[in-house]
């Protein structure tokens, strides 16, 4: 038998309360419990929890957690008038080995109440390892901001 190395899963993302942590995902060879193979979660597939990502790619005997880079963001909002903001900002992270794809800077780190006037709020983004930052991009409704 073919060892599975890798699977992804996900949900849609519909409906209230459709987040979950997931713990794990077994997968079995019927007949054969030799060749199960466990896949480790320990994480949310959840729009409001953890870094906001419904759907995961875990590898066979590995943490979510291995070969995870923090990327610590600050975001300092200017001192006009109006200035703050309670729309959904998205980020995207690109690096010598990728992006971190679309990531919604849904809690900030030392703040209730984000972007608001005259403030830098601080963001903590768990990501593969992008290699060196190359360029930032921030979203607010689908809107480019350069």
């Amino acid at each position: 038998m073919k060892s599975i190395n890798k699977i992804i899963i996900g949900h849609d993302g519909k409906n209230p309360g459709a987040g979950w942590f997931l713990d794990k995902v077994t997968v079995k060879q019927e007949g054969n419990p030799k060749y199960d193979q466990p896949f480790e979660c320990k994480r949310w597939l959840a729009t409001d929890e953890d870094d906001g990502k419904i759907v995961r790619e875990l590898v066979a005997n590995q943490s979510q957690y291995l070969d995870k880079i923090s990327y610590n963001v600050s975001v300092k909002t200017g001192d006009k008038n109006n200035a703050g903001t309670d729309a959904n900002v998205h980020i995207k992270i690109f690096g010598s080995k990728g992006d971190t794809g679309t990531i919604k800077l849904r809690s900030s780190d030392n703040t209730f109440n984000k972007f608001e006037r005259g403030r830098v709020d601080l963001f903590n983004i768990e990501n593969e390892d992008i290699g060196k930052v190359i360029m930032i991009k921030f979203y607010i409704f689908g809107l480019y901001i350069n």
